[in-house]
């Protein structure tokens, strides 16, 4: 009986053992998994000629060099230009056509505009002049202090005339009194006395010519204008801005 036994245990482990093989080989093989390629492709530049940036009177300008169109390197790096530098040192530069003081050029935008004067009827005459945008002082009198000035400047050739408002509503044409005009521009002080005419205050002669010197080289004038003998004080700062180059379009350019 026991010898039955062995050999039904014998006979149930080798067809184990032949299951277990036949499974084994009904298993697909595995593949070894695909290398990555690390071989890299060699970029070749596009050039490209960027534009020159050519040099003016005031400003350095540089070669566009070479560039690659795609990653941005740079083939030929840019060389600078100097500046070219303006052709006076006070008056037009024959280059740039900008108005020069002292080897600088002078602003072209600001408060000076040119224009003409008008007749009573409002319509422009054939008298030229420059002015101002209307800017503010303060003035002061026995009712008020420190109020706010409407100033209007006109300038011909030869004169210059002040246009002096209170509260910014109230034009001044006329005094009992003379007037004194104090003028200060850097460390110099002068004392003249103007006169009204046709309304304006006007400034002409020598003390004329020195307040143009200081405007046309970019000096601001700071002016207080009072009464005599009155109580009436006026104050503001007449700034230089764009004189040189208005004054000089509208009667030194033909």
């Amino acid at each position: 009986m026991a010898t039955v036994k062995n050999k039904l245990l014998s006979l149930i482990f080798l067809a184990s053992v032949m299951l277990l093989c036949v499974s084994c080989q009904s298993d697909p093989p595995q593949s070894e998994p695909a290398e990555e390629s690390t071989v890299e492709t060699e970029h070749v530049h596009s050039p490209v000629s960027l534009p020159d940036v050519p040099p003016t009177c005031e400003a350095d300008g540089h070669t566009g060099g070479i560039q690659c169109a795609t990653c941005k390197y740079y083939i030929e790096l840019p060389v600078s230009v100097e500046k070219l530098g303006h052709t006076c040192k006070t008056g037009l530069c024959e280059r740039c056509n900008k108005w020069i003081v002292q080897g600088k050029s002078v602003p072209e935008e600001g408060i000076w505009k040119q224009g003409y004067f008008k007749d009573i009827f409002g319509d422009p005459t054939d008298e030229k002049c420059i002015f101002t945008d209307r800017f503010y002082g303060v003035f002061s009198n026995s009712a008020t202090n420190g109020s706010e000035l409407g100033v209007q400047v006109y300038v011909t050739l030869g004169e210059l005339q002040f246009q002096l408002i209170e509260y910014d509503r109230f034009p001044v044409t006329s005094s009992i009194y003379s007037m004194e005009a104090h003028v200060k521009y850097l460390d110099m002080k002068e004392t003249f006395y103007p006169e009204f005419r046709d309304g304006v205050l006007v400034i002409e002669g020598t003390m004329f010519e020195k307040i143009w010197a200081a405007l046309a080289t970019g000096i601001n004038v700071e002016f207080a204008i009072s009464e005599t003998g009155g109580t009436s004080l006026y104050r503001f700062i007449l700034e230089a801005s764009n004189f040189a180059a208005t004054y000089t379009s509208a009667f030194l350019v033909q």
